[in-house]
Formats: structure tokens, sequence, C-alpha cells
């Protein structure tokens, strides 16, 4: 019993930020393989879960992008766009290409708030129409904008800010 207690006064702080850290990796890959097994749905748990891992505590907005299939298999995940504490720029034009050149048939786009509060914003409501408008120009479905915060998540599409539309 000595022992043990020996051992654990020589964990130094530098011991325990690499178990956390590899703890937290380790969780996150077994999140994204969830999400790989299964068609994705944007408010599904699992992708929820997977998102807010990935997304909720970073410092600086990031857009991502989920390429997915027509039976909604992810084919990748990107990062479109890192900006500041504020704002990242959604580029309808470079995501659609993007799709094309996947060979993805619909997408889903996630932002963070850093701010912790996940409503979306004036200008993400905005960007999310201009970004359907355009998908629809090239036979792209977007299926829903999600933004992860601290505090939670919001499904722009499920908050009636994104028509639905036919696949």
């Amino acid at each position: 019993m000595g022992g043990d207690h020996e051992r654990i006064a020589q964990i130094s702080n530098r011991d325990i930020a690499d178990l956390v850290t590899s703890a937290w990796s380790t969780c996150r890959l077994a999140l994204r393989q969830i999400l790989e097994s299964r068609p994705v749905i944007s408010t599904s748990q699992a992708l929820i879960d997977y998102l807010r891992s990935e997304m909720a505590f970073l410092p600086n907005e990031e857009v991502h992008v989920l390429f997915l299939t027509s039976r909604l298999r992810l084919i990748t995940e990107r990062v479109i766009a890192r900006g500041n504490g504020r704002e990242a720029a959604i580029r309808p034009r470079v995501i659609t290409a993007l799709a094309k050149n996947l060979g993805a048939t619909g997408i889903i786009i996630v932002h963070n708030h850093p701010s912790g509060d996940p409503e979306p914003s004036c200008a993400d409501k905005q960007a999310t129409l201009k970004l359907d408008q355009i998908c629809q120009e090239n036979g792209i479905r977007l299926l829903d904008h999600l933004i992860i915060s601290r505090s939670g998540w919001v499904s722009i599409r499920a908050a009636g800010h994104l028509e639905q539309t036919d696949p």
C-alpha cells in the first residue's frame, strides 16, 4: 500500500496533462467512429456529442463541413474557415466546389460560438440562406447548419430559419 502512495506522489503535472490529453483523444476517436458507422442525421445525439467534443471549447470560430453521400454517410469532414473570437467566413462557392469534387450530395455546415451562446446571429441566418441557394443551384442539399457552444447547440433548420426542401 505504501508503494502506491509513493508512485502517486511522483506523478507530475505533465504526467497528468498527458493522461488527460490521451483520454480526451481516445474519447473523440470513439465518438467519430460511432458517427462514421451510421447515416448522419443533423440532430442525432451521436453527431452532437462528436461536434461538441471537437468544437465547443475552441477559442476562435471555426467553420466545419460534413460532406455526405446520398445515403447520408460521412465522406469526410473539413475545416473550411478559421476566424477570430467573433466570426469566421462561410464561402458558399468554395463549399459547393469541394462537395462536387468529393462526390457529396449533401452537407451539414457547423460552426462554433466561443462566446458560449449558440443562438444564430442575423449574419449566421443570412449566410445559411445564401449557402442553401448556391447549394440548390449545384444539386447539393444543405441538410442543416448547426451552431455549437459550451452551453449547448442550435439547429438552424429546426429553429425554422432554413426552409425544408426535397432531397
